[in-house]
């Protein structure tokens, strides 16, 4: 739908992406004549200032000359920072404009900037903003947060503002993953080290070795946990200032799973693996957002498990089939999974041990080999009835004899 900074750059002129190249340079226009035309003359500059910087960015070499490199940051700088300002004035809300005048067509344009291959560097951005800034306004990482709240149509998520002081961010596909709450690490594991000594181990190392001591963990499906007597809750809803320790939490003594909400649309598959992709190029194959699908990939193996999670009010399925959702979760985990080092680990092997004890196996075999259909409720009931009433009837008939 839109083609933005230089791995896209030779695609500009496909007729699909002609169209979106005018509004690109519509928005710029806006915004340099209610700025005033010296704005454009501060702003090449200061891109030319920042070109060699913007070019050791990118993992490969950028083909572009110096003056094909300038207007394409300029161009599409502009756009960016100018949507995400029109977006916080009009909460996407302005029918004159063509680029909102269509809801969903605001909302692709939003997740094509998180694609992988349209990434300028956040630097850039910050410093076409900050030279169009006027007083009043957001600063600019709240203004991505209300662009990308109106593209997911939801409330910013908990961990909103909850990057580090100082963290630094690089574009905007790391702005988001760095404060997507399922994507945080377990708090626990940061405490004891154990995430950064799993973090040193990048990708090339692992398809060379062997991982020494370590052990492939899964679980059961969500439907044989609930079998076996575990209850599904939504995490609660939480603040900046208390986060739970992790996006999956396991209360042994309770017997219950609490894992965050996750809404599930046609574009989620799409976000998720150019995060999940991000994530083990930039950290570990073992990340913590590879970590919770993989926990998701073994609750999820069919519809059933889909609608227990919904049920339990943990996914949000706006795609109505909750087959096509199981699918999902089974291709993303095929595409993630790596065995050992799972940011879960402990927590796999509490479930696993609360499924062993001797009750819990037996009412999960009971459910699974006996209670599997209605009827075959219904049935042991009417048995149960029928037995107590032969039962009473004995009872009075020996009395009777008695007497």
């Amino acid at each position: 739908m839109i083609a933005i900074g230089p791995f896209t750059y030779e695609l500009r002129s496909r007729d699909h992406l002609k169209g979106m190249e005018e509004h690109k340079k519509r928005y710029m226009k806006k915004l340099l004549e209610r700025r005033g035309k010296e704005l454009e003359t501060t702003l090449d500059s200061d891109m030319r200032n920042l070109e060699e910087e913007a070019r050791t960015c990118y993992s490969e070499r950028v083909s572009l000359s110096s003056d094909e490199f300038v207007e394409m940051m300029l161009l599409d700088a502009c756009f960016i920072v100018e949507l995400f300002r029109y977006t916080a004035l009009n909460n996407g809300d302005d029918r004159n404009d063509p680029i909102f005048r269509i809801i969903w067509i605001s909302r692709k344009l939003g997740r094509d900037l998180l694609l992988a291959q349209n990434q300028l560097p956040l630097f850039i951005l910050q410093k076409v903003y900050d030279r169009t800034t006027t007083p009043g306004e957001k600063d600019f990482h709240g203004m991505i947060f209300n662009f990308f709240s109106y593209v997911f149509d939801q409330a910013p998520a908990p961990s909103t503002g909850a990057l580090n002081a100082g963290e630094e961010i690089e574009h905007l596909l790391d702005f988001i993953y760095k404060n997507l709450w399922i994507a945080r690490p377990n708090i626990e594991q940061v405490e004891n080290g154990e995430f950064t000594r799993t973090a040193r181990r990048n990708t090339e190392q692992v398809e060379n070795e062997q991982v020494e001591n370590e052990e492939f963990i899964r679980i059961r499906c969500a439907t044989e946990l609930q079998e076996a007597g575990i209850k599904f809750e939504k995490m609660p809803e939480t603040t900046i200032e208390k986060l739970p320790k992790a996006p999956i939490l396991f209360e042994e003594a309770k017997g219950i799973m609490k894992i965050s909400e996750l809404t599930i649309d046609n574009e989620t598959e799409s976000l998720l693996r150019n995060l999940t992709v991000y994530e083990q190029y930039k950290n570990t194959p073992y990340g913590p957002l590879v970590s919770f699908l993989d926990v998701m990939d073994c609750l999820i193996n069919t519809a059933k498990d889909v609608k227990i999670l919904c049920e339990s009010r943990i996914l949000t399925n706006y795609l109505g089939d909750e087959e096509v959702v199981a699918k999902m979760f089974n291709r993303l985990g095929v595409s993630v999974c790596l065995p050992p080092a799972n940011n879960y680990k402990a927590m796999l092997k509490n479930v696993n041990k609360y499924c062993d004890r001797t009750c819990n196996k037996w009412m999960a075999h009971l459910w699974h080999n006996y209670f599997n259909t209605p009827w075959a409720i219904i049935s042991f009931f009417a048995a149960l009835v029928l037995l107590v009433l032969t039962a009473v009837q004995t009872v009075f008939s020996v009395l009777a004899y008695v007497k």
